[in-house]
């Protein structure tokens, strides 16, 4: 039979989010509270999968973003995230339908850019897509570290930094944010789910740990 890709309905949902886990392969078990924590943040016509007699076999989801260019403007983009492909169903050419079918649906909305989170350039170069940033992870050998003694008192602008919690970064993390877009091209927007998800208020498919916060506030 003919695998269908299309958008999924909404009674389709948890079983698009078992493929999704399937295919980032963690326990393909979706409850009623995370259904009901994330459905109402996806906009189900640009959430597709691709169908297999009725089952949920390969995933993608977008949805709108901001992008901020050279002298604080900003570009609408169409973001991809989520694509899977079941392991039964691979080389089927499945996740080539549902780039098309998305981006083209991207060309007709007039977006101006397509974004892609965590890309990997092997797979989605034939797309388009090629790296926009890099990370950088560093080790820190905690006993031969120090801070430089005359940076250990209040900085000499006469601000200061203190020690916060993800509440507090909740509430003014979005308008420093906006503030950094507003002068460096390249910022993409951040929904209030994703403050949500960030600070540790919203939902975690692993247990939350508190991250240490730090703001510094000038005089």
């Amino acid at each position: 039979m003919t695998v269908d890709v299309r958008a999924v309905t909404e009674s389709e949902y948890p079983d698009w989010v078992r493929a999704l886990h399937t295919g980032f392969l963690r326990p393909p078990v979706v409850s009623e509270e995370l259904v009901a924590d994330r459905l109402p943040h996806v906009d189900l016509g640009r959430t597709l999968g691709a169908f297999d007699r009725g089952r949920t076999v390969a995933t993608l989801r977008s949805f709108r973003q901001e992008v901020s260019t050279v002298g604080g403007g900003s570009l609408t983009a169409d973001a991809i995230t989520q694509v899977t492909v079941s392991p039964t169903h691979r080389r089927q050419g499945l996740l080539s339908r549902m780039m098309s079918a998305d981006l083209a649906a991207a060309r007709e909305r007039g977006d101006a850019i397509a974004t892609l989170i965590a890309a990997e350039y092997p797979i989605y170069g034939r797309f388009g897509f090629g790296p926009a940033s890099w990370t950088t992870e560093w080790s820190v050998e905690v006993r031969r570290a120090g801070l430089d003694p005359r940076r250990t008192g209040r900085p000499e602008d006469g601000g200061r930094i203190e020690l916060s919690d993800g509440e507090e970064i909740r509430k003014i993390g979005p308008g420093v944010h906006r503030r950094l877009a507003a002068v460096r091209a390249g910022v993409t927007d951040r929904t209030p789910r994703g403050w949500d998800v960030g600070t540790g208020l919203g939902h975690h498919l692993d247990p939350w740990t508190e991250p240490f916060y730090a703001v510094y506030r000038s005089a």
